[in-house]
């Protein structure tokens, strides 16, 4: 007989709200890039402040979830979303690509890189730092 797992996404439910493996990732993936990036600004190894950081992160995890969002609507089922146009911002049901999100987190880089730090960091220096928390 073969094995069969049913993976239940949903970790505890607190009145209508949803607590979810997936999400439950992508925070420990974001806490555990904050602090890695925070050791390497602690090290000198990464000349931004810690404002900057903040800013970084946030524009991170916009990246995150717009791109991946996006990728799954534009590649994965594009007529349901055109026929269901609200249902784009139903996270909540699901429909993340990481690939996407790969794609956000450099855009949202380059832009904090362009605009927000004024060059004085090489923009391959960020990326290479990103390198390690990318692993989470």
């Amino acid at each position: 007989m073969p094995f069969v797992y049913h993976f239940n996404p949903t970790i505890a439910t607190i009145g209508p709200f949803e607590i979810r493996w997936y999400g439950l990732v992508y925070v420990f993936g974001f806490i555990i890039s904050f602090l890695y990036l925070q050791w390497l600004i602690k090290k000198k190894e990464l000349d931004i402040t810690n404002d900057q950081l903040y800013d970084w992160i946030f524009y991170m995890m916009l990246g995150v979830l717009i791109g991946s969002r996006l990728v799954h609507v534009i590649f994965w089922d594009p007529r349901y979303y055109l026929a269901n146009p609200i249902k784009i911002f139903y996270f909540w049901e699901g429909g993340m690509a990481f690939h996407g999100g790969l794609a956000g987190v450099l855009i949202a880089t380059w832009y904090f890189w362009k605009y927000k730090i004024n060059k004085k960091v090489h923009f391959l220096k960020l990326t290479d730092a990103l390198t390690i928390p990318s692993l989470f």
